[in-house]
């Protein structure tokens, strides 16, 4: 379930920075290519509660109370940092020139490991998302071997769904 949810959130992330490349806002999409609620497929009264089941074990799981709240903020400063300073990189590149935009990711997740890892807190919170990162960096470090502006993109929506994940975190 987990898997899933970050897989759509990925797409969601993905949109989100193509219309961001490309300048495209909502109001610039035709009313008749935008989506409805009715063009959602609707769930049978079973499958709606155990999405809710679901959704709330999810919830529950997640909600870990977090010791160590200033590891979390000085990271999501931290992201919101080198994503300014990627978005400024990506500026500047031309197409297929995006092979140096993974390193930076592959460094800032690197980071990240390395500050949680170094938390002395024992908060189950940080131990958690550590393994978060932990497999974000293994992804990352496939990204590198790949080709092409793809994994570029890919590891900066990564970052973004790390960050958002910290900040969800701390709001909850």
């Amino acid at each position: 379930l987990r898997h899933a949810e970050r897989g759509r959130r990925a797409d969601v992330d993905s949109a989100h920075l193509f219309l961001a490349r490309y300048q495209i806002r909502m109001s610039q999409v035709p009313a008749k290519a935008r989506p409805t609620p009715a063009d959602a497929p609707r769930m049978s009264a079973v499958q709606e509660k155990v999405s809710a089941e679901q959704a709330i074990s999810v919830v529950e799981s997640s909600a870990q109370e977090i010791e160590n709240i200033e590891l979390f903020t000085d990271s999501v400063r931290f992201l919101r940092r080198r994503g300014d300073g990627l978005a400024e990189a990506a500026a500047t590149l031309g197409r297929g020139k995006a092979r140096g935009l993974v390193t930076q990711c592959v460094d800032a997740v690197e980071h990240l490991v390395d500050l949680f890892c170094d938390d002395d807190m024992g908060c189950p919170a940080a131990e958690g998302f550590l393994d978060e990162l932990t497999e974000a960096s293994e992804l990352m470090v496939l990204m590198q071997a790949e080709s092409g502006d793809t994994p570029a993109a890919d590891a900066v929506t990564l970052l973004l769904q790390l960050r958002r994940e910290m900040e969800m975190k701390l709001a909850a």
